[in-house]
């Protein structure tokens, strides 16, 4: 369970600070502080102002605490739709990250199945499944994932600044699988076009 809650904290492109928040919360959610945006915003930071709360992700944190998911699924929903200029993922892939800093491994699953349902032509949750399976070396069903969310990004144009995220993501998943496989022509393939990605990134 560990191991699949690091996977995707790493992995997730739009919370940072949720594992602080959970581990300071403990075993009392009810009573814990409600998460900040200063301690709650996208990457990369899109927030031109980081102090200025949000009160659609304030509304989710405090229903989770207090294990109102469906409440805090329609929070994390209308945050999406009222702040595009954050760049957020669907709500479900934002819910499995509430999961994940929770350590709750069997929630992580069910809101990325959930993501993949509602948001088919997103491309996240089947980059961080992909993720899991290649951490447990499930290198056939990673590389149907990959490929998944390779197809997908082609077309995908929700948000620039995330694409720029999972792209390169993605390309390193089939590098993996590449290599899992010994396909050392299509791991160089997919390495050089990883490297192109990167160079243009940070040109």
């Amino acid at each position: 369970m560990a191991r699949v809650v690091r996977c995707l904290v790493s992995g997730l492109v739009c919370i940072c600070g949720l594992m602080l928040f959970f581990a300071l919360c403990g075993g009392t959610p009810a009573s814990a502080e409600p998460l900040g945006v200063d301690e709650l915003h996208p990457s990369p930071p899109s927030n031109p102002n980081p102090q200025t709360k949000i009160p659609e992700i304030e509304d989710a944190v405090k229903a989770f605490q207090n294990r109102r998911f469906d409440e805090a699924l329609k929070s994390l929903q209308a945050a999406v739709k009222v702040h595009p200029e954050l760049h957020l993922p669907p709500a479900h892939i934002l819910m499995a990250q509430f999961f994940a800093a929770a350590n709750q491994a069997g929630g992580v699953r069910i809101e990325l199945e959930r993501a993949v349902i509602s948001d088919p032509t997103d491309p996240e949750a089947y980059v961080i499944l992909g993720d899991f399976a290649m951490q447990d070396r499930r290198v056939t069903e990673a590389a149907l994932l990959f490929g998944k969310a390779n197809d997908l990004l082609k077309t995908f144009d929700k948000s620039k600044e995330r694409k720029k995220i999972l792209e390169p993501r993605t390309i390193n998943g089939l590098a993996q699988v590449s290599e899992a496989r010994e396909n050392w022509e299509d791991a160089q393939k997919y390495l050089e076009a990883f490297l192109i990605i990167d160079t243009k990134d940070t040109g």
